[in-house]
């Protein structure tokens, strides 16, 4: 490949560095005239900043000068800042606001801060974002209208400053809201870092993907490859904060993979979500080279993979649906998240699904005959409940062979759906007598359920693990006393069992 490429789709609105004309919106006037600020900017090389002389209701507007068109799925991308943060509403009652008007007299305001609200109550600059057709939390006028021209931050405070000025708006823009990662190569892949230091450049500070103390904080699309060029991105030991962005969309948080050439591996990769509207999602849109290695996904939304993705030892913490897409996933564990949307149980192995208190663990929708290694649940119901651990919704038949340690789940079948799963786990007799005889009864019955009339030194018992079996096991040898093993509990996991055959001294063929 090249050299990674970090770019944005983000158009600016105003860098608010010169120019341009500024007002405060009509009922929201409580700041005096808004004036240039080269101190204490965040973006570029100035800011614009206002006074506040009173309490109540004041704004910080630009003037675009034209509308603005806003197709579905883009938003208006803020940076501002309040540097009294005690004297400023909380979040429910609208402390810090992004204005949108077609005019100063016509417009909307969502709530986007507050003094109960990151970063408060230590205070900074915040990089907020809202989609215009999110119904809006206050109106001026009839409100915008549909027409996008004036961009404004507005703060609601309970009492006025007496110096300085501190509410100050700088870069504003417009966009999806993208991450563009294309390229990288041998010993110069594209990493979150990499991102990071193009996104804080004082001349971008595009609010997208910016370091922060123990990692990173994101909002937006990741875009890892386009459609005209892959990706080659590596990265280990990261932690990245999904940032809350309640006036978007569900969809706006998101990580998409495409071109079927590029190349994902992430290692010790953590990422938690903050918000509950838009939690972050990850898809594979084409059929890249996934490969996650002790990851973490915390809160987070859906998950999407594909053949080529490999998923090891990672962990989904209270997280949406998670699409197979006959991808591999080894060791994995999935706490209280949604169901598994699973294509091909062989390709599941040594995973433990613990039940968040309602709902299955997987929905399996291909029939067929599987393998099934050494996966666990914990807190499903039993068969036939819309809690038990699996839910066939395939239409047909499924036959689980279950192995290696894993338990026998409960399984609830769906509409011509039928399931058979059988734990096949062998117990093993060690030092017999040779030529012994060996019985194994169903316990406290005549039933035989195996036996040999002439053994070596071991004997392998294969059985369907059911919780709660008891057999009994005897073993007879001429030269030998009579054994008997009663109430034997049959384990999950295959087992040895050692047999103790005392000499009979009373033996005597002459």
């Amino acid at each position: 490949m090249t050299v990674p490429s970090y770019t944005t789709d983000l158009s600016d609105i105003t860098t608010a560095d010169t120019g341009g004309s500024w007002d405060e919106f009509t009922g929201l006037e409580a700041g005096a005239q808004s004036v240039g600020e080269e101190d204490y900017f965040i973006q570029g090389s100035a800011c614009t900043t206002e006074t506040m002389p009173k309490s109540g209701l004041c704004s910080i507007a630009f003037d675009y000068t034209s509308n603005i068109t806003i197709d579905s799925g883009i938003c208006v991308f803020l940076w501002h800042i309040y540097l009294a943060p005690n004297s400023t509403q909380t979040f429910d009652n609208g402390g810090m606001r992004l204005l949108i008007g077609s005019d100063l007299n016509n417009w909307d305001g969502w709530k986007v801060g507050g003094s109960d609200y990151a970063p408060f109550p230590y205070g900074g600059w915040k990089n907020v974002a809202v989609d215009p057709t999110f119904s809006p939390d206050y109106t001026g006028g009839a409100g915008n209208l549909g027409s996008y021209r004036w961009f404004g931050s507005g703060i609601s405070t309970t009492a006025a400053m007496s110096k300085g000025d501190p509410h100050g708006m700088d870069a504003t823009r417009y966009g999806r809201g993208e991450a563009i990662m294309e390229y990288g190569e041998t010993d110069d892949y594209c990493t979150f870092a990499g991102f990071a230091a193009t996104n804080d450049n004082q001349s971008y500070r595009w609010g997208l993907f910016q370091e922060v103390a123990g990692g990173f904080l994101w909002k937006g699309l990741m875009s890892l490859g386009t459609i005209s060029n892959p990706v080659d991105f590596r990265d280990s030991n990261r932690n990245i904060v999904i940032d809350d962005t309640p006036r978007t969309y569900t969809a706006f948080n998101g990580i998409e993979v495409t071109h079927s050439d590029s190349r994902v591996d992430w290692t010790s990769i953590s990422f938690q979500a903050l918000g509950t509207l838009s939690k972050g999602k990850f898809e594979c849109i084409d059929d890249a080279d996934i490969n996650f290695d002790s990851c973490a996904f915390t809160d987070m939304g859906t998950f999407i993979f594909k053949s080529n993705s490999t998923i090891n030892d990672t962990t989904f913490r209270r997280c949406g649906q998670i699409t197979q897409g006959d991808g591999v996933f080894d060791g994995c564990i999935f706490d209280g998240s949604a169901p598994l949307y699973a294509d091909d149980l062989a390709n599941i192995d040594y995973c433990a699904f613990t039940s968040s208190g309602t709902g299955h663990a997987m929905e399996l929708t291909i029939s067929g005959t599987y393998t099934f290694t050494g996966n666990t649940f914990t807190g499903y119901g039993v068969s036939g409940t819309l809690d038990a651990a699996l839910y066939n919704n395939s239409g047909g038949y499924i036959l689980l062979n279950v192995g290696g340690g894993g338990d026998s789940p409960t399984y609830r079948n769906g509409a011509g759906a039928s399931t058979l799963v059988q734990n096949t786990v062998t117990l093993t007799l060690t030092d017999l007598v040779a030529n012994s005889e060996v019985r194994i009864y169903s316990a406290g019955t005549t039933t035989e359920l195996d036996g040999i009339e002439n053994c070596g030194t071991e004997f392998e018992y294969s059985y369907n693990y059911v919780a709660s079996t008891y057999v009994d096991i005897v073993v007879h040898h001429l030269e030998y006393e009579w054994f008997r093993q009663k109430d034997y509990p049959l384990a999950s996991t295959a087992a040895d069992l050692p047999i103790a055959q005392r000499k009979d001294r009373w033996y005597d063929n002459p």
